[in-house]
């Protein structure tokens, strides 16, 4: 009799053991799917951004385009010219941005959003 309840008991604690290793297996699974689930909405919200930040930076270039055939000067009119003058002086202040809105495309086909 002494056998069967040694054999129970170790039965149990093999039970208890496996269940405890489970429930701490899957909440680490549930943490990690969340920190990966958060990565992936910052991601999607910094191409987001960049996605924007590329339309308002059409946008200026087309104003200051505009603003700058009104007033009759004729140097820095053109959209790539205007693009380097900004580009250059984000590079003085050391803030290079190497940029193309193809990377947008890039970026989204990679990070799937």
């Amino acid at each position: 009799m002494s056998e069967a309840i040694i054999t129970g008991l170790f039965t149990i604690s093999g039970v208890l053991i496996t269940s405890i290793v489970a429930i701490i297996s899957q909440s680490l699974q549930i943490k990690a799917n969340a920190k990966i689930a958060r990565q992936k909405r910052l991601v999607r919200e910094l191409i987001n951004n960049l996605d924007a930040f590329h339309h308002l930076e059409e946008e200026y270039i087309a104003t200051l385009i505009a603003c700058r055939t009104e007033k009759g000067d004729t140097t820095f009119v053109t959209h790539d010219a205007i693009l380097k003058e900004f580009r250059k002086k984000l590079r003085e202040k050391d803030m290079d941005l190497d940029f193309s809105p193809s990377y947008i495309t890039y970026y989204k086909k990679t990070f799937d959003c």
